[in-house]
C-alpha cells in the first residue's frame, strides 16, 4: 500500500526496541503505576485513560529481534524484526478502549469479531495498491488468473487489472537480486 494511504488510514510505524534499551525500562515503569506505600503518579480518576494510553503505546512496540515460528510443522527461526519495517493499525473498540481482557474476548468472541468486521476494516481502492508480492514465479500465474477473472466479471475495468499486473513482484527474485 502507499505510505499516504497508511497515514490517512491511521496506521503508524512500529517502534523497535532492543533488550537493553533505556526506553524499554521507561515504558515498563509506566506500566507499574504505583505500589503500596509509593506516591501515586496517576490520579484514580485518570487511571483508565492512563492505562488506555499505555496499552496504545505498548501495542506499537516490537522487539528488534527474536524468534518466530515458521513452516509446517512449525519450527523456531531467528528473525530480525527491524527488517520488516512494520506499520500497525490499532482500532478503537465500541467502548472506546483499545484492549479487551482475554477472558472477556473468549466469552464474547463473536460479538467482538462482528463489531470489528463492521466498524474497523481498513478501506482501500485499487489506486492505493503500490506492490503485490507473491512467493515465486508459480504464484504469479494464479494472481494473473484472478485479476483476469475480476476484469471478466465486469467488477473492474480490464485497464485497472492491467495496471495491477505491473505491480506484481516475486519475493524469491527480490531476495536474490537485492
Amino acid at each position: 500500500m502507499k505510505r499516504e494511504w497508511a497515514i490517512q488510514s491511521g496506521l503508524n510505524p512500529v517502534m523497535y526496541l532492543t533488550e537493553q534499551s533505556p526506553l524499554k525500562g521507561k515504558v515498563l515503569n509506566l506500566a507499574r503505576l504505583s505500589q503500596p506505600g509509593e506516591p501515586k503518579f496517576v490520579d484514580e480518576s485518570a487511571k483508565a485513560t492512563h492505562i488506555d494510553s499505555l496499552l496504545n503505546l505498548i501495542s506499537m512496540i516490537k522487539p528488534l529481534d527474536g524468534y518466530m515460528e515458521i513452516g509446517s510443522p512449525p519450527y523456531l527461526t531467528a528473525k530480525d524484526f527491524y527488517l520488516e519495517n512494520e506499520w500497525r493499525f490499532v482500532p478503537r473498540l465500541s467502548e472506546g478502549r483499545i484492549c479487551i481482557p482475554s477472558q472477556k474476548f473468549r466469552s464474547e468472541r463473536d460479538e467482538y469479531n462482528s463489531y470489528t468486521y463492521e466498524n474497523c476494516l481498513l478501506k482501500f481502492t485499487l489506486d492505493d495498491i503500490e506492490y503485490i508480492f507473491v512467493e515465486d514465479d508459480r504464484a504469479i500465474q494464479s494472481i494473473l488468473d484472478f485479476l483476469n477473472s475480476m476484469a471478466a466479471s465486469g467488477k473492474y475495468l480490464p485497464s485497472q487489472m492491467d495496471v495491477l499486473k505491473t505491480k506484481l513482484f516475486t519475493l524469491s527474485k527480490l531476495s536474490r537480486d537485492f
